[in-house]
């Protein structure tokens, strides 16, 4: 099986480029977890391996809000990103196909907007799902 994503920049700026690389990050680490190899080619993942077809599941829009390591009076940005799985059709709609939301401040937060699954917490962190842990959130 042969999964391919790509993360579509829908805001500019650094900040959206650390979104895509955190996603892109997210993705490779859960190949890696579940025992498929990734390749890797700018803003595009492959995935082949046994299961990757599950992620399926990551396909639309995809909304994160952050405190920016780029922004010098240390401001809350939100930036979006479409990812595509297995096509490359830009036409996602921002309200239906929101995916998930991202939230690093002012609470930890990833929600499900389609299942309304969502992990948080006292000791929770975003950075767990961001570790190769989208599964998470699914089915």
């Amino acid at each position: 099986m042969t999964t391919t994503i790509k993360i579509v920049k829908v805001t500019g700026g650094l900040e959206t480029d650390y979104f895509r690389d955190k996603l892109i990050n997210m993705y490779e680490k859960w190949a890696a977890k579940n025992g498929c190899s990734s390749l890797i080619n700018e803003d595009t993942i492959t995935i082949v391996g046994e299961g990757s077809d599950a992620l399926t599941q990551e396909h639309g829009v995809h909304r994160f809000c952050f405190i920016s390591p780029y922004d010098p009076q240390g401001r809350r940005h939100t930036v979006f990103a479409q990812v595509l799985v297995n096509t490359f059709e830009e036409s996602l709609s921002w309200i239906n196909d929101r995916v998930r939301n991202y939230m690093m401040h002012p609470v930890q937060l990833v929600r499900n907007t389609k299942t309304d699954k969502k992990v948080s917490g006292v000791d929770f962190s975003v950075d767990h799902v961001f570790d190769g842990n989208p599964d998470l959130l699914w089915d």
